[in-house]
């Protein structure tokens, strides 16, 4: 079987061709590996503090409600109907003030409870009369305002305050604010978008089958809700959902509810398009940066070996005539040495020569 000819001068480019692309490719992927690992930790340690923001916002909202109910309870005439029990005399009182209170703040609903969960008068927005009534007895009990998450229609965020009067728990006020505040709030803090979930079905909530919960509400664009519903569990990445609309990249992770008994949780939705794209063009630029470094040591290498593989074709094309004792013309075929440093090539053509001129006389020696 002939032998497949294949000369060492490229045999060398290919060997050193390989190695540094896999130098290439061994360092584009530890960078890669090490902006991912990055990025991760960036946003374990984002999602932590967007879980703490949003516990501060529902604390902050629960102690403005607080300063509302405070604010009601010291009106004379409110104070009064509750010392009294009489919801004839709180709904004189507080018609008035309710009015300026719904449209100045977000509180939709207030109720009035003696202290024995009974309801003395009620205004705003129609909620669960049993969990409002268990709500305000828990407050007089513990005699500390407690909160709670209602998302039987859209979400109200609900604070019983203990009226206490020498000591005595003479009854309780229930006031409900919408999410709306937060939810603004949360987005202006985070620059991220913020979804609610509820496990209760509605005519108007959407499923979302990757989390098994209702879409109540959801900020920003009405798209996200389309992007949501689409989430499958190939999407998931870890602890978090990743999903790709219109060339930007979301991520998408839930938050629990501060009152874990409302059942109630919530989504972040997050455009890390600006990241992901940085970490892209940087495994980019090292690649290209790589096949630049690639291309270049081929061409320095290509250089280097031209002239010393020129002088060894030389040399391999000139050793036969020393079989065909043409001695002179090996002589003058063989490659000079060239400058100081000598090589395997000079070594070769000082053999070759010694050997033509030993040939030469031993040839003379058998013509005498």
């Amino acid at each position: 079987m002939k032998a497949f000819a294949f000369s060492l001068r490229w045999q060398v480019i290919l060997l050193a061709t390989l190695v540094l692309a896999l130098m290439a490719a061994a360092f584009s992927w530890q960078q890669h590996e090490r902006l991912t690992r990055d990025f991760d930790a960036q946003r374990a340690a984002v999602i932590e503090r967007q879980a703490v923001l949003l516990k501060q916002l529902f604390a902050d909202e629960s102690a403005r409600l607080q300063s509302l109910s405070g604010m009601l309870s010291n009106l004379p005439s409110l104070r009064r109907g509750l010392l009294e029990g009489n919801p004839s005399d709180l709904r004189a009182a507080f018609d008035v003030q309710w009015s300026e209170l719904n449209l100045g703040t977000s509180v939709e609903t207030v109720r009035f409870f003696d202290p024995t969960g009974h309801l003395l008068a009620a205004w705003g927005l129609e909620l669960d009369a049993a969990s409002l009534e268990r709500l305000a007895l828990q407050a007089g009990r513990e005699e500390a305002p407690v909160q709670m998450l209602s998302c039987l229609g859209h979400c109200v965020f609900i604070t019983a305050v203990p009226i206490v009067e020498r000591g005595k728990h003479v009854g309780s006020i229930v006031l409900g604010s919408s999410l709306q505040d937060i939810i603004l709030a949360f987005r202006s803090l985070a620059g991220a978008e913020l979804a609610v979930l509820s496990p209760r079905s509605g005519a108007a909530r959407p499923y979302l089958p990757a989390l098994r919960a209702y879409l109540v509400s959801v900020s920003g664009d009405p798209r996200h809700a389309q992007m949501l519903q689409s989430l499958t569990e190939a999407d998931r990445i870890a602890a978090e959902f990743q999903s790709t609309r219109e060339g930007r990249h979301f991520r998408i992770h839930s938050i629990s509810a501060p009152m874990p008994e409302s059942r109630a949780g919530f989504l972040v939705i997050e455009d890390v398009t600006q990241q992901l794209d940085g970490i892209r063009a940087a495994i980019n630029g090292n690649l290209i940066w790589g096949g630049s470094v690639l291309i270049l040591a081929i061409l320095v290498l290509y250089a280097l070996l031209m002239p010393a593989m020129r002088r060894f074709r030389r040399m391999t094309q000139a050793l036969p005539l020393l079989g065909q004792g043409h001695y002179a013309r090996l002589r003058d075929a063989v490659p000079k040495s060239v400058g100081p440093i000598r090589d395997e090539v000079d070594e070769l053509g000082r053999v070759a020569t010694e050997l033509a001129d030993t040939l030469e006389r031993l040839d003379g020696l058998t013509r005498s």
